[in-house]
């Protein structure tokens, strides 16, 4: 994009949507806490908690070598930053929404450089205010979750390669560097990015593969430079990964769903917009093709695989919402003439944006996604609650084999430890003067008091609702308590003991 094209109410608007989209995400993580998937506490805020607070839970990919350092450690970068302004676990947290609500501006910028590319103003504006505002990406955008920082760099990466026109080389090569980084955060994109680059560079190998893949390889190859350092060997989290999840099947032994599950998923939420968007994403298709390719791609590829979760496909997200802006903003031009009078015109440029808004807020309450906002906030309040108090000695989460759902040492300072307590002996209760409940525990015969209780909202029932939190009065002597283990699933650990064994 030629910067004399782009007029000073074009960078406003893109500014001012910006501002707007980073605001809403901020205040989202503040006001809704909420844990879309274990992963990204376990996985990665308690890994890079570990980095910088020097404790928290080992999960197994952590023993056995197949996660990457790369994510946690960008992540550790962040609570860095974030120690300046003090050692909180509440800062630390925040400074990490803070980060993956900055890099989700990406699918934003290029959403609405791509609308302007195709369809004018109304088009950037379309497309940018559903990469903003679309409800799915406001809920999962601002967590530490790998699928989210592989989308914005995937759409970057196919922004840069692939910008409407004929791209140079040097953005090409920019572009595979981006499409490299997405790859390392989410693998399983390979297949999508395969795509994406055939289609981008047709038969031109010198001129258009060339520069793709030089730029894909440095960040891979830094990845695998990265894992001899903090591993054993180069790649070897890729590998392990692979192996573990696809070839020995562990995948999907966390559950297995039909190969349509992530339309369902689709149709289930989006409603009777499920028409619209898909309509208006085949549109805009025309213009666009790579972009539906490559949402295709991850929808078709992910359907194949045995286990699914919703975030899997988060990817997709952004390439649809602005195909969906582009396209509606397209026919809306269609169905307006040039002749038409400047109030039909207003309206139709700022309408379509209210709709979209309008539609996702409405999308945002019903009774199948409402219940995903507040997904494990009771463990998230009771760990500030143990956390503000500056008395506090040790937590237990009780049972201890759902240490999953609880905040980890990621939401605790650093001095509290965590124990499991499964309604041992009483004198391991001497150890921790709160006690985090689950599946509707009763710990006031041991001692302990009462203070609150979490239930999930109407229409999410859980076994393991609700979470209460209990305290007693009293200082803390360790003695013989269990302190808390991040456990692997019982049919992994009976499959392959030696994973387990500490490095």
């Amino acid at each position: 994009m030629q910067s004399k094209d782009f007029t000073a109410t074009d960078w406003t608007s893109l500014s001012v949507l910006c501002a707007a989209a980073l605001a809403l995400r901020i205040c989202i993580a503040v006001f809704l806490p909420s844990i879309v998937h274990q992963d990204e506490t376990f996985q990665y805020l308690e890994q890079a908690h570990r980095l910088v607070f020097g404790n928290g839970l080992i999960p197994w990919e952590y023993i056995s070598g197949s996660r990457s350092w790369a994510f946690p450690g960008l992540l550790a970068g962040a609570m860095e930053i974030g120690r300046i302004f003090g050692n909180s676990p509440e800062i630390a947290v925040m400074s990490v929404a803070i980060l993956m609500s900055i890099l989700s501006l990406a699918p934003v910028i290029c959403g609405f450089l791509w609308g302007w590319r195709i369809a004018g103003f109304p088009g950037a504006l379309t497309a940018g205010v559903l990469n903003a505002f679309w409800f799915e990406i406001v809920y999962v955008s601002s967590h530490a979750l790998s699928e989210n920082l592989a989308a914005d760099a995937l759409v970057l990466g196919l922004y840069l390669a692939y910008p409407g026109t004929a791209a140079s080389r040097k953005s090409l090569f920019w572009g595979g560097v981006f499409l490299g980084l997405a790859l390392i955060f989410r693998v399983q994109l390979g297949p999508a990015i395969a795509v994406g680059a055939i289609a981008i560079c047709g038969m031109s190998f010198r001129a258009r593969y060339m520069p793709l893949i030089l730029g894909t390889a440095i960040p891979i190859l830094l990845a695998g430079l990265l894992d001899a350092l903090t591993w054993d060997w180069p790649f070897q989290s890729l590998a392990l990964n692979l192996w573990i999840n696809i070839g020995e099947g562990v995948a999907a032994g966390f559950g297995r769903a039909p190969f349509y599950q992530y339309i369902s998923f689709e149709v289930t939420y989006w409603s009777g917009a499920f028409v619209l968007i898909a309509g208006f994403a085949f549109y805009a298709g025309r213009r666009l093709p790579v972009l539906l390719a490559v949402a295709a791609a991850i929808f078709i590829v992910h359907s194949l695989l045995a286990h699914k979760e919703y975030r899997f496909i988060y990817p997709a997200l952004p390439l649809i919402m602005t195909l969906a802006g582009i396209g509606s903003a397209q026919i809306a031009g269609r169905l307006i003439k040039e002749d038409a009078n400047r109030r039909l015109k207003f309206l139709a440029l700022w309408g379509l944006p209210v709709f979209w808004i309008a539609t996702s807020l409405i999308l945002a309450r019903s009774r199948e996604f409402y219940p995903l906002w507040f997904r494990d906030r009771g463990s998230i309040e009771a760990m500030r609650i143990v956390d503000r108090d500056s008395t506090a000695c040790g937590v237990a989460i009780s049972p201890s084999d759902l240490w999953d759902r609880s905040g980890g040492y990621a939401h605790l300072r650093a001095v509290i430890p965590l124990y499991g307590y499964d309604g041992d002996a009483a004198s391991q209760t001497a150890a921790f003067d709160y006690i985090i409940g689950y599946k509707a525990a009763d710990f006031t015969p041991q001692g302990f008091s009462l203070l609150q209780c979490w239930a999930e909202p109407p229409g999410r029932t859980i076994a393991t609702s609700p979470v209460c939190l209990f305290h007693r009065e009293g200082n803390c002597t360790p003695a013989d308590a269990r302190l808390l283990s991040a456990m692997p699933p019982a049919f992994l650990m009976a499959a392959h003991p030696d994973w387990f064994r500490p490095r």
